[in-house]
C-alpha cells in the first residue's frame, strides 16, 4: 500500500492489514503505533509523507491519520464523523505548499496542513464566547455552559452552575471568573461559585489601575461593580453609583476613562471618580458621524482604545477632545473591524466579517502580514465582538462547536508563496442595450469590445489566502492602477483604441505569485468616427470653408461694386447735374445771345426799312430837285448811285448769318431742300420768317409790291406749297 524511503538503506513498508513496516536492508520490523488495531481494521489503502515526520495513511473504512514517526503517535484523525466527506480513501497528495488532497469515495478533500492552523472540533458545545487558561485546564465559555478542557487528558466536561449563556471567562492572577447570564461565577476545577448574592447578569471584566488603584471593573445589563484584591483572592467591594445601561463591551484607556459599548445601540465615555465609587461624567454617543450602522464595538490596538462603528474605526482624540476616524490599520480601517487581539509589542490581531489579520505595527500604519479566512475553519466562527484570545504563542478563535488555534510557527515571515498562474475565467461586455456579451477568456489581441467590460480572475487560493489584485488598464493615453481584495473589476467610460489589462496577483506581504495576467482587446473606432471620416469630414469642412470663403468674397465684391457703381451714379449724377446746369446756363445764355441776335435781326430789318424809306424819301427829294433844277441831273445820279449802293452784299451777309444762327441754319436747309431757289427768293423767304408785311418787303428789297406778290407766287411754286396753306406759315414753321 506503500513504500517510503526514510534514509540511504531505511524504509518504511505499510501493508493493507498488517500494519506499517521499517526495513533497513537486512531485516523488517513492526513500527508500533496507538492506532495498530484500528489501521488493522480500517485497511490502509494509501500513504504519502506530508514531512519528513509525518506520515499519512489513508484506509478503507475509517479515513485519514497523521501519524508521527518520532514518537509513533497520531497528531490527528479525520474520518466522516469529523468533517471528511466520507471514510474511503482512494488517493492522497501532498502539493507544493504542503497541503494534503484526499480523493475519496465521492468527492475531493483538501486538508490544510500547510497552515499553522488546527481545529479542535467539540460537538454540543454551542457558539464559543471566550477563553481562559489556568494550568492544564482550559476553561470554554460558550451559549450554553462554561466548559472545562484537560489539555493533557483531553477531555471535556460541563463546569456545574454555568449553564445558559456565558459572555465571557477571564483569569486574574490564579482565579477564573465567568460572566453568566446570572450572575458572576467563580470557578475552580468542574464547580463554580457565585461571586454576587444575586442574579444580576455580568458581561465582561477588565483590570482597572490608574490614580493608584488597582481593581477590576465589571460590567452587566444594568450597572458597574468593583472586585478588590482581599489577600491572593479578588472580591466583589461595590456598585459604582451614576450609571445604568446593558454594556456589552468595555476597554479603558491611558486616562482611566472607561470606553462602553451599549447591548444594542451607543456608546458611553465614563470618567470615574478616584475613589472609584461614582461616575463625574458621563458622555453617550448615539452615533458617529458620516457613518451609519446599529452597535459599537470597542477595542485596544497597540495601545489605543478605538471603537468600531457601521464598517470603520474611530478613536478618541485627548488634545481636541472629540471622535476622529482611525486610520492606524490602513486599508482596514474601512473594511468592518469589530475585534482585536495583542499578540506582542508589534503584533496583533483584527477580526472581521472576512476572517482574522495577523497584523504588524509599522512606522505609519499597522500592516497585515498574514490572513486566516473563517472558511479555514469549516465551522461558524463568532464574529460578533470580542472572539480572540491569546496564550503564549498560541492564539485561539472561537467557532460554533469547536476552537480554532494558530500556534505562530512564523509561517507569515518565511512562507514562500505558491507558483500559481492566474486566468481569467470570465470576460463580459454589455452593449447599448445593456445585453451582456461573452468574451473569449484568451485574448489573441483582437478580442473587440463595445461597453461596459468586466473581468474575473480565478486563482488556485487553496489556502484562503488574503491576495490583493492589482489592475493595471493601459490605453486611451492613460495608465490606470487600482487594487483590491476582490477577484473582479468591472471597467467602464471607454474611448475608442487598443487597451491592454495587466492583473497582478500579491500575497499580504506584496509578494507576487505567479506570472502577470495580460489581456488585450480594443474598442473599434466606428466608421463615422475613423481617420477615413474624419478625412472625408476635413475635406468637406474644407469645401465649405473655402465656399463659403469665396460667398463671403463675392458677397463682399458685389457689396463694394454696387457701393463703387452706386458712388459712381452718383458721381455721374453730379456731373450729369453740374452738366445739366451748366446746359441750362449754357442755354439760357443762347437764349439771351439769340433773343438778342433776334432782336438785332429785327432791328436791321427795320433799320433797313426804315433806311430804305429814307432813300426812297432822299430819291423823292432828288428827283424834285432836278425838276426844279436845283440839283444837275449829273449830281442827282451820282447820289442815286451812291444810295442804291448803300444796301450792299456785307449788309445781307451779316443779316444773313445773324438770321441763320438764330433760326438754325435756314439758309442751308433751304438750299439743300430747295435748291432751285435764288439769292432774293432767298432774301424774300426770310423777310417772310420774320412775318414782314408786303409793302416792308419791298422797300426791304426795292421791289415793287407787285413784283414782292411775284416773288411770292414763285416762292409757293418753287416750294410746292398747296393752295391752302400760308407761304408765311410754311416757312415760320420750316426747319
Amino acid at each position: 500500500m506503500g513504500l517510503h524511503q526514510l534514509g540511504k538503506s531505511l524504509f518504511l513498508l505499510a501493508t493493507n492489514q498488517n500494519g506499517l513496516f521499517l526495513y533497513d536492508g537486512q531485516q523488517v520490523k513492526p513500527i508500533r503505533t496507538d492506532v495498530d488495531a484500528l489501521l488493522r481494521q480500517a485497511l490502509i489503502n494509501r500513504t504519502v509523507m506530508l514531512n519528513k515526520h509525518t506520515l499519512v495513511v489513508g484506509t478503507i473504512k475509517s479515513g485519514i491519520f497523521a501519524i508521527d514517526l518520532n514518537t509513533n503517535k497520531v497528531l490527528w484523525h479525520y474520518s466522516k464523523a469529523n468533517g471528511l466527506g466520507n471514510n474511503t480513501v482512494l488517493n492522497l497528495l501532498v502539493d507544493r505548499t504542503g497541503n494534503l488532497w484526499a480523493a475519496l469515495d465521492n468527492g475531493i478533500a483538501l486538508i490544510h496542513t500547510g497552515l499553522p492552523l488546527s481545529v479542535m472540533r467539540l460537538e454540543g458545545i454551542g457558539m464559543v464566547y471566550d477563553v481562559a487558561t489556568l494550568g492544564s485546564d482550559m476553561y470554554i465559555a460558550t451559549n450554553q455552559s462554561v466548559w472545562r478542557y484537560d489539555m493533557k487528558e483531553h477531555n471535556i466536561v460541563p463546569v456545574n452552575g454555568c449553564e445558559g449563556q456565558n459572555w465571557y471567562v477571564s483569569q486574574f492572577d490564579n482565579q477564573v471568573f465567568a460572566g453568566n447570564n446570572l450572575g458572576t461565577k467563580a470557578l475552580v476545577g468542574n464547580q463554580s461559585f457565585d461571586l454576587l448574592n444575586n442574579n444580576q447578569g455580568s458581561t465582561m471584566m477588565r483590570e482597572y489601575q490608574h490614580y493608584g488603584q488597582h481593581a477590576l471593573i465589571e460590567s452587566s445589563y444594568d450597572s458597574f461593580r468593583i472586585y478588590l484584591r482581599d489577600g491572593d483572592k479578588w472580591r466583589y467591594g461595590w456598585t459604582v453609583k451614576g450609571f445604568g445601561a446593558p454594556i456589552r463591551e468595555i476597554e479603558i484607556d491611558n486616562q482611566g476613562v472607561i470606553w462602553a459599548a451599549h447591548m444594542s445601540k451607543g456608546l458611553y465615555r465614563l470618567e470615574l471618580s478616584r475613589d472609584m465609587r461614582r461616575f463625574e461624567r458621563v458622555n453617550y454617543y448615539s452615533s458617529l458621524p458620516n457613518s451609519k450602522g446599529d452597535a459599537f464595538h470597542v477595542m485596544t490596538i497597540m495601545g489605543r482604545v478605538v471603537f468600531s462603528y457601521g464598517g470603520r474605526l474611530f478613536t478618541y482624540d485627548d488634545i481636541r477632545k472629540q471622535i476622529l476616524p482611525y486610520y492606524g490599520c490602513g486599508r482596514l480601517s474601512d473594511m468592518g473591524i469589530v475585534s482585536s487581539a495583542f499578540l506582542d509589542k508589534k503584533t496583533f490581531w483584527l477580526l472581521n466579517s472576512d476572517g482574522y489579520w495577523l497584523m504588524r505595527s509599522g512606522s505609519k500604519e499597522n500592516l497585515p502580514v498574514f490572513f486566516i479566512s473563517n472558511s479555514s475553519f469549516g465551522q461558524e466562527c463568532n464574529i460578533y465582538g470580542h472572539s480572540i484570545y491569546v496564550s503564549g504563542r498560541a492564539t485561539y478563535f472561537f467557532l460554533n462547536d469547536g476552537i480554532g488555534r494558530y500556534l505562530g510557527t512564523g509561517a507569515e515571515k518565511g512562507k514562500k508563496p505558491a507558483c500559481y498562474q492566474a486566468s481569467f475565467s470570465e470576460v463580459t461586455t454589455k452593449d447599448r442595450d445593456n445585453v451582456a456579451h461573452q468574451l473569449p477568456v484568451v485574448s489573441d489581441g483582437k478580442v473587440k469590445a463595445w461597453g461596459n467590460i468586466r473581468f474575473r480572475v480565478s486563482f488556485p487560493n487553496y489556502d484562503n489566502d488574503k491576495l490583493q489584485f492589482c489592475y493595471t488598464l493601459k490605453g486611451g493615453g492613460n495608465t490606470l492602477t487600482e487594487s483590491s481584495y476582490s477577484p473582479e473589476m468591472v471597467y467602464s467610460n471607454f474611448g475608442f483604441g487598443d487597451y491592454e489589462l495587466t492583473v497582478v496577483v500579491k500575497n499580504l506581504k506584496g509578494d507576487i505569485i505567479g506570472k502577470p495576467l495580460v489581456y488585450s482587446f480594443s474598442f473599434p473606432t466606428p466608421f463615422l468616427l475613423s481617420w477615413w471620416a474624419w478625412l472625408m469630414y476635413l475635406l468637406l469642412l474644407s469645401a465649405l470653408v473655402y465656399g463659403f470663403i469665396r460667398w463671403r468674397t463675392n458677397k463682399i465684391i458685389r457689396r463694394n461694386k454696387k457701393i463703387a457703381e452706386k458712388e459712381l451714379m452718383e458721381q455721374k449724377m453730379k456731373s450729369l447735374e453740374q452738366e445739366r446746369i451748366i446746359a441750362e446756363q449754357q442755354k439760357q445764355l443762347l437764349e439771351n445771345e439769340l433773343a438778342l441776335k433776334g432782336k438785332d435781326v429785327a432791328s436791321m430789318a427795320f433799320d433797313m426799312v426804315a433806311m430804305n424809306n429814307s432813300i426812297s424819301e432822299a430819291k423823292e427829294t432828288l428827283l424834285e430837285g432836278m425838276r426844279k433844277g436845283t440839283i444837275t441831273t449829273k449830281n442827282a445820279s451820282k447820289l442815286l448811285l451812291q444810295m442804291k449802293s448803300g444796301d450792299n452784299d456785307l449788309f445781307w451777309n451779316t443779316f444773313q448769318n445773324n438770321f441763320d444762327l438764330i433760326h438754325k441754319k435756314f439758309f442751308r436747309s433751304l438750299r439743300e431742300k430747295y435748291p432751285d431757289l435764288t439769292s432774293n427768293d432767298l432774301k424774300v423767304c426770310a423777310l417772310l420768317r420774320l412775318n414782314l408785311n408786303t409793302k416792308d418787303i419791298a422797300n426791304f428789297t426795292h421791289l415793287t409790291i407787285r413784283g414782292v406778290e411775284g416773288a411770292r407766287y414763285r416762292l409757293r411754286k418753287k416750294l410746292g406749297i398747296p393752295t391752302d396753306k400760308s407761304l408765311t406759315d410754311f416757312l415760320i414753321e420750316f426747319e
